[in-house]
């Protein structure tokens, strides 16, 4: 991984806790940072067309950005819901419209550079309108006052709580409008962590947003174990006993080639089941003097300073 054997080529640094987006960019415009993270994303662009700078992408193993639907909560106890909810689902489009390219659209469980991702899952739910309309209608929910559908005399209403200050509000709100298109009423609201984790296994939201860091699919077992509810971060509230045993099987599983052939019948039976919707990639983004060179990473993206040097 490195370049060089002896001391660091820095002899010191400095970090900064800088929460504020723009005051953090405004310091690598003035030259206070030679280094910063967590960019606004219609900003990368312009750190790429700057000669002054460069601008890093570092794909992330793990869990991608996704919305996690409570299958034990009602309406999202219907199948046909939560897969109509996929297919009204346009992550492309959210994709395009908030992260100019820096995120990729995510469509499973697992991010590409994660052990056993199984790329079928990108297949599964393509954004169809028409297939999601379709499904409530077979559920039940029929076309009702202001486009909302309503089933029993109630109208179709679910729950978002959205992390705080997670980098989530806006993907929420277009969120929102797609599930609306479909007929869909869904409130949003917001709780900071760590007590909305509290909430997210206590189950009284429809929805809650989840991502994580990690290069080997073991997380599987907080995702979607019976045994990670509620104390974990099954949000889904998601408990399959054929689901158990091949995560069991798979954390057990020494040969790397079943034990993949296991993470993608994983991956495929909570997708069939909608627990889960996907929208974008996990990357580390980080700008940085242009003069400075030999900044490496490690599989979980976090940097190694060791090389880093100025060029002349």
């Amino acid at each position: 991984m490195f370049k060089h054997t002896g001391p660091a080529y820095l002899d010191e640094v400095m970090w900064k806790i800088i929460p504020e987006t723009s005051t953090r960019m405004a310091t690598l415009d003035t030259g206070e940072s030679a280094v910063i993270e967590y960019l606004v994303p219609s900003d990368v662009q312009r750190y790429q067309k700057d000669k002054r700078f460069k601008v890093l992408l570092i794909d992330t193993p793990g869990a991608p950005r996704m919305n996690v639907l409570n299958v034990t909560k009602p309406p999202l106890d219907n199948l046909n819901v939560r897969r109509a909810i996929a297919y009204a689902t346009d992550r492309v489009s959210i994709v395009d419209n908030l992260f100019k390219g820096v995120y990729m659209p995510a469509y499973g469980p697992l991010e590409k550079s994660t052990f056993g991702y199984d790329p079928a899952v990108e297949k599964m739910y393509p954004f169809d309108l028409n297939k999601a309309k379709a499904l409530l209608e077979e559920a039940g929910w029929k076309s009702g006052p202001g486009g909302i559908r309503v089933k029993d005399g109630k109208p179709l209403e679910t729950l978002f709580v959205v992390q705080t200050n997670d980098q989530w509000d806006e993907v929420a709100q277009m969120w929102q409008a797609q599930l609306r298109e479909a007929g869909i009423d869904m409130k949003i609201t917001f709780e900071s962590s760590p007590t909305v984790f509290a909430t997210y296994n206590k189950g009284t939201q429809h929805f809650a947003d989840f991502f994580f860091w990690s290069p080997d699919p073991v997380f599987l077992f907080s995702m979607f174990h019976s045994k990670s509810i509620p104390s974990n971060f099954n949000w889904a509230h998601y408990s399959n006993p054929d689901v158990d045993k091949m995560i069991e099987a798979s954390m057990a599983e020494g040969n790397a080639a079943k034990r993949a052939a296991l993470v993608q019948e994983i991956q495929k039976k909570v997708m069939e089941d909608a627990t889960i919707v996907s929208i974008h990639t996990k990357r580390t983004v980080m700008a940085l003097d242009a003069k400075l060179d030999g900044l490496a990473f490690t599989f979980q993206t976090y940097p190694y300073f060791y090389d880093l040097h100025y060029t002349q």
